[in-house]
């Protein structure tokens, strides 16, 4: 029971999600989805919000069988996001959809903890201004290293 009712809390919000993006131009795609993701309105409605940060610690408790099947619906909604995620390659825009829905989840959750009100909003804003910045940082052609410092070029 628990494995179908988070299955199907998951569907809805990645359809959401899908519903959204079809209503708005493709360049604006990925910003509209955080956007509407990261509000008051989301955090004060768990029940009707996305499923991730409302169960996700109880998820990892769970049977292999549950979180597997979790996996499978995180899966989808990164794939989801990565396909608002435009001119980078898919590989890219993988690890930018990874990396930005870690994010808005954290902010929800941390939202959620404070509460109401000015600290929890500024939680909010600052995970949407994380994720949007990044995605909209200029894409550099070097590559970096896990501290985000340029590698050098090999001497000649």
């Amino acid at each position: 029971l628990v494995v179908e009712a988070f299955v199907h809390a998951m569907d809805r919000s990645t359809e959401r999600w899908r519903k959204k993006a079809e209503l708005t131009p493709p360049e604006k795609r990925f910003a509209s989805i955080v956007d509407s993701y990261l509000t008051p309105v989301h955090r004060d409605d768990p029940g009707h919000g996305c499923a991730v940060p409302t169960l996700a610690a109880e998820i990892a408790r769970e049977s292999p069988k549950t979180r597997k099947a979790f996996a499978a619906k995180l899966d989808e909604m990164i794939e989801m996001l990565a396909d608002q995620i435009l001119d980078v390659p898919r590989k890219a825009a993988r690890k930018q959809a990874i990396s930005s829905l870690a994010t808005m989840m954290g902010a929800m959750v941390l939202s959620r903890v404070a509460g109401t009100g000015e600290f929890s909003d500024e939680i909010l804003s600052s995970g949407r201004d994380a994720v949007l910045d990044r995605a909209a940082a200029p894409k550099s052609g070097g590559k970096k290293t896990r501290r985000g410092t340029p590698k050098k070029a090999p001497a000649a």
